[in-house]
Formats: C-alpha cells, structure tokens, sequence
C-alpha cells in the first residue's frame, strides 16, 4: 500500500493516508469526534440539575461514568501519537488536527461553550435562589448572618465539569491540554515528494508563532462559592444592609462575562 502511495505521488487524499498511520481500527479524526460526543453527552446530563440533590447525583455519575469515557478518548489519543513514527505522518497528522479545529469541527467546539456557558449560569442562578430563599427564612430571627453556598448546596456549587471545562486554560483537544497536536516547526516534504506547508505551533503543544486562542479567565471554569451577608440595623426605612457576592477562595469576583454570559449571577431572575 505505501509502495502505491509512492508511485502514484500521493495522488489519494491525506485523509486516506491518515487512514493507514492510524491503522485500520482508529484514527485520529474519530478521535476527535468521539470526544465531542462525550462532551456533549456530559452537558446533557448538566441540563437535569435543578438542586444540590440532583447536582449530587451528576457529580455520581460524572466520577463513575462519564470521567472514564473521557479517560478511553485520551489512551486512544495516546495510542495513535505514539504510532507516528515518521516525520511525515507527524505532520500530516498535526495537519489533520488543525484543519478540525479550524473547520470542520470548530462549529462543535463552538458548541460546547455555548452550551455550557448557558448551563453554568442556570447553576449559578439555581445557587442564588437556595441562597435568597434561606436568607428570607433567616431574616425571621431577626439577627444579622451569613450564608454560604459551599455549606448550602455543596454539590451545586462544587459541580464537576467535562475535561474541556476541568482545567483555567480550557481543556484537552489542542484547546489548552490534554489532547494537542505535534509541533511542526515548519515545511517539510510530503511523501511523494509534495511540499509541505509550514505549520504553526499548536496550542497546548509549546512552540512557535500561528494563530493565538483568545484567553479565558482562569476563573471562568472555576468553581465559585456565593455568599449573602445580611446586617440587622436600627434604621427602620433600610432594615437590612445586604451584601452579594461570588469568591474564589478568599477572592471577591466582581466580573466575568463570557461571550456576552454572565458567570456571576447576583440575583436568581434576571
């Protein structure tokens, strides 16, 4: 097969030799669709949590179920990478990865953040609510307190994430680690003796110039706590001082919005 490949100057598509790097029973593209699949299956479990119980059974069920299919994606990854022996197939390969990232899957991973920026803030505003509602029960002993989401709704606020979203940088798949392409310095010659273009260092993989990913705030897939603290006065025209925030740690966060989706909810209804 690779004689004909040589004889016929590569005159078949890359896909097709990708095919044979690969081997016959996995490749790289189906990789990469299959890590979509799973991702979006874990934002359509998201979409059935509406309190911590159901947010407990999530966290379950991500643990048991859906980490490992996450895991298998990235030993099939692993497995194929290190199946690259030559110089040429690591290129076509890396090649394969960017054209995905750029075309014919960016609408996929465009997805996925929609999706869960959506998601994300539905939790959040699910913890403001608890977190109003207790306060109003509170308000009845008439004493100044503080409420906290961790000690609430620990498992809404605690809520566990696909691997895209487990990391600040933003995940695996060349979007911030985990899976990420190799890095091709520059042209090359193709098997057959066609020019390779020159590649840009890839994300997640060091290495040169290419086209820089917009930043994401590393609080944005961060697990924040809300916290209400009501203070008891004298005045009886503003009864109660009320402060409202989100922190990570001892941090206050006083934005952050991503792609026009408010991640820090102040209030349950808009």
């Amino acid at each position: 097969m690779r004689r004909a490949l040589r004889s016929t100057g590569l005159r078949c598509t890359w896909p097709a030799v990708l095919f044979l790097v690969a081997g016959c029973g996995d490749n790289i593209q189906a990789v990469y669709r299959d890590y979509c699949n799973v991702q979006h299956e874990i934002l359509d479990d998201m979409m059935h949590v509406v309190d911590d119980q159901s947010a407990k059974r999530f966290n379950t069920a991500y643990e048991s179920r859906l980490m490992a299919k996450e895991e298998a994606v990235d030993q099939r990854k692993e497995k194929i990478m290190n199946n690259l022996f030559s110089e040429a197939d690591k290129k076509l390969t890396a090649l394969t990865i960017e054209e995905m990232e750029a075309v014919s899957l960016k609408g996929q991973f465009e997805s996925m953040e929609a999706r869960y920026r959506l998601t994300q803030n539905r939790i959040r505003r699910l913890i403001v609510k608890m977190v109003e509602d207790k306060a109003e029960e509170a308000k009845r002993a008439d004493q100044s307190f503080t409420i906290k989401s961790v000690e609430l709704c620990p498992n809404l606020t605690n809520m566990k994430k696909g691997a895209k979203f487990g990391k600040s940088e933003g995940g695996m798949m060349g979007m911030g680690g985990g899976i990420a392409p190799p890095v091709m310095a520059g042209g090359g010659q193709m098997p057959g003796g066609g020019q390779m273009p020159a590649m840009p260092g890839m994300p997640g993989a060091g290495g040169g110039g290419g086209v820089a990913k917009k930043a994401v705030d590393p609080q944005a897939n961060a697990n924040l706590e809300f916290v209400m603290e009501c203070r008891r006065t004298d005045d009886p025209a503003n009864r109660w001082q009320v402060s409202r925030y989100w922190r990570a740690g001892g941090t206050r966060i006083q934005e952050l919005t991503i792609n026009g989706v408010n991640l820090v909810p102040l209030y349950s209804v808009q």
